[in-house]
């Protein structure tokens, strides 16, 4: 659990995205879940020692933080000394804060339920959730390995707004231990904040990291982060059971996909198929309150739900001016996107790891 140089970099961005944010105006309000030591510092030298272990709270005095709150059951650096796995309302914590960080300590706490609910019930409308945590490697670090698109999934259905990611991987000596010694490679951040790109970028990440270190150097651990912003007041939603049927995950988190992964300002869509795939893609547009213009198909023709089918020479004199994105629904095995880049206009595929 540590303050990195990643994590003033991810609070100058969140300034850079978000110019009405209290970290720019200073004043803000955080709550750390676990006592954060400061690792590093801006320039990445490492600060942290068994002799010396400086309170994380130093480092956001750079951004002039007015408050500052951390919860961990040792209780180091004046922590709460609360464990994460129960209700923080029982314990008398209700504030709501600007800032809620989950770093490097969700994956030893085992009612992963009730941590989460604390992280959603203790950020403010409009503020920031910042989580990281081992995704690969680590032997033994944790009693849970997250999958990251089962946290992706979890922003949608409480209707976050997805902010970017952050990951890198580090290897420790064996045993490292507490205060053991380790080497971080450069962090990676996504060149991209769409979250509908963010599944393809951390496989990228993966294939070309993660079996390069050698075991005898020590124990390689990726660690992702990702930062969310929650956009309204609510309920804590928890992710389907992985095996509901398609017709009914396809009503979940409807519009916060449209917010998180479709182009900006996209209300007009044509869908590719009117079999299965594009039943369900009709499916969603109808739950998110988007405009169905028409339906392409090669072979089909006729209507579907009271909308031309087209051919798609004709859909592009007739139709693809009034459509934001062409949609294609999930696992549809069809290929529209050479000929779509020729007009051109987005096309976009439900992704079914976005729904459970």
């Amino acid at each position: 659990m540590g303050f990195y140089q990643i994590d003033y970099e991810i609070l100058d961005t969140i300034r850079e995205f978000d110019p009405s944010s209290t970290l720019l105006r200073g004043g803000g309000h955080i709550l750390e879940f676990g006592a954060q030591d400061v690792m590093q510092d801006r320039s990445g030298k490492v600060l942290r020692s068994a002799e010396n272990r400086i309170s994380a709270r130093e480092a956001y005095r750079e951004y002039g933080i007015q408050k500052y709150v951390c919860v961990d059951p040792e209780g180091w650096h004046g922590a709460l000394p609360y464990d994460l796995g129960e209700d923080l309302e029982d314990k008398g914590l209700t504030e709501q804060f600007d800032i809620v960080t989950i770093k490097e300590i969700g994956h030893w706490v085992f009612d992963q339920k009730t941590l989460w609910r604390n992280i959603h019930k203790r950020t403010k409308k409009g503020g920031y959730i910042i989580w990281r945590s081992p995704i690969a490697g680590g032997f033994g670090a944790g009693c849970f390995v997250y999958m990251p698109n089962k946290i992706l999934q979890l922003g949608f259905c409480n209707n976050y707004l997805y902010k970017g990611a952050w990951v890198y991987k580090e290897v420790g000596e064996i045993p490292c231990g507490m205060f053991g010694s380790w080497s971080q490679e450069r962090v990676y951040r996504f060149e991209s904040f769409k979250a509908a790109d963010f599944l393809p970028l951390l496989r990228q990440y993966l294939q070309k990291n993660l079996l390069s270190v050698q075991m005898e150097c020590g124990i390689p651990v990726v660690r992702l982060t990702m930062v969310f912003q929650k956009t309204q007041e609510g309920e804590f939603v928890v992710p389907f059971f992985p095996y509901r049927p398609l017709q009914e995950c396809i009503l979940r988190n409807t519009k916060a996909i449209v917010a998180n992964c479709f182009p900006p300002k996209t209300s007009k869509v044509a869908i590719f198929g009117t079999a299965e795939a594009g039943n369900l893609a009709r499916i969603f547009c109808k739950n998110a309150g988007l405009e169905i213009v028409c339906f392409i198909d090669d072979y089909t023709k006729g209507e579907c739900a009271g909308r031309e089918i087209v051919d798609f020479d004709t859909f592009a004199l007739k139709y693809a001016a009034q459509c934001h994105v062409i949609l294609k629904g999930p696992y549809q095995k069809g290929e529209i996107e050479s000929r779509a880049a020729q007009i051109p206009i987005p096309v976009l595929e439900l992704n079914m790891r976005w729904f459970v």
